[in-house]
This record gives C-alpha cells, sequence and structure tokens, in this order.
C-alpha cells in the first residue's frame, strides 16, 4: 500500500501499460498521468489503474501529516551529548554534518565532535522528515594563572573567551 506525506510525491507504478490513474478522493491525495502520487491533507484515499479495457486496480493511499520538529536541547558543547525526541515512535535520525555531530539512527542520541552547527533530521516509517537545528559550542581552553597557592592567598585566573562565569567545584577549599 503506498505511502507518502503532506505536500510529498511518490511514483507508482504498474506492469500493465497503457492505463489511466485517478484518485477518489483527490482532497487527500492526487495523482498524475505520470503515476506520481502527492499527499494533500492526512487521511487514506483510493487510488485507480484503469485500462482501456475498462479493468481497473484500486489500492488504498495512505496520506501521513509532517511531523513536528524533533524536541531536545539545542546546544551542547563538545564531547558533550543530548538526546532527541520526537512523538511519532519508530523513526530513524540523521545528521546533517557528522563531523559536526553525530546522532545514533535509534535512539535520537547526539553527540557533539567539533564546534558547529548541523541539522538533526528525523525520518518517520512512512518517510515524512522534520528537522531542527543543533549548536555545538566549542570546549574553553584552560585557564592560566597561578593555579597553586598557600592557604590565605589569592591569585587572579583569566580565559580567553570573555563573558564565561566561575565557579568552583569545592568551595570548602577554594573559592
Amino acid at each position: 500500500f503506498p505511502r507518502t506525506c503532506i505536500g510529498f510525491c511518490t511514483p507508482l507504478t504498474n506492469g500493465t501499460p497503457g492505463g489511466a490513474w485517478s484518485s477518489l478522493d483527490p482532497s487527500v491525495a492526487t495523482i498524475s498521468a505520470g503515476g506520481s502520487l502527492c499527499g494533500v491533507s492526512p487521511g487514506t484515499a483510493i487510488i485507480s489503474y484503469t485500462l482501456p479495457t475498462g479493468c481497473a486496480r484500486n489500492v488504498i493511499a495512505t496520506v501521513d501529516p509532517i511531523p513536528a520538529p524533533p524536541t531536545g536541547t539545542l546546544s551542547l558543547c563538545v564531547g558533550g551529548t543530548t538526546t532527541m525526541s520526537h512523538t511519532i515512535p519508530g523513526g530513524t535520525w540523521t545528521s546533517s554534518d557528522t563531523i559536526v555531530a553525530t546522532v545514533f539512527l535509534g535512539t535520537g542520541v547526539v553527540t557533539g565532535h567539533v564546534a558547529g552547527t548541523a541539522r538533526i533530521t528525523y525520518t518517520t516509517s512512512s518517510g515524512c522528515t522534520a528537522f531542527t537545528t543543533i549548536t555545538v559550542n566549542p570546549v574553553p581552553p584552560a585557564s592560566t594563572g597561578t593555579l597553586y597557592m598557600c592557604e590565605g592567598n589569592t591569585t587572579t585566573l583569566s580565559n580567553l573567551f570573555p563573558g564565561g562565569a566561575w565557579s568552583s567545584a569545592a568551595p570548602s577549599i577554594a573559592t
């Protein structure tokens, strides 16, 4: 049974040439003289292939809605991961730039590799696609300054990336 998405077309073929294609519900799906099935609105439509003898074969074509964009964190750091999700189960995930970010086909787990952006696409089992863009941010380089000191002393640290926020993992030892 043929499937397509709203706004997309898929070719249909028949082994016997010379017939005419028609859709019994063009508000759901249309079909061209050459057999290109195009989705108009969600639902099912009967598609007919009729030979000059009057003999016809009908199939039920399904038109799926365009899925919503995937959801999840749209920004991560180099080396970080995030999990994308979608409301339509059973699809597959791909990345437009696997140098910047990869995505595991079955789970939607995205890993950032280098700074940049990548389009993460979700393709449903019927072939409909939706995408979102992930930004992979660089990890700041190591801080500079005196990293060892005696109790009660102070030092000033610096970093090449302005605008960040400093914090201590052990405030009882150093702040």
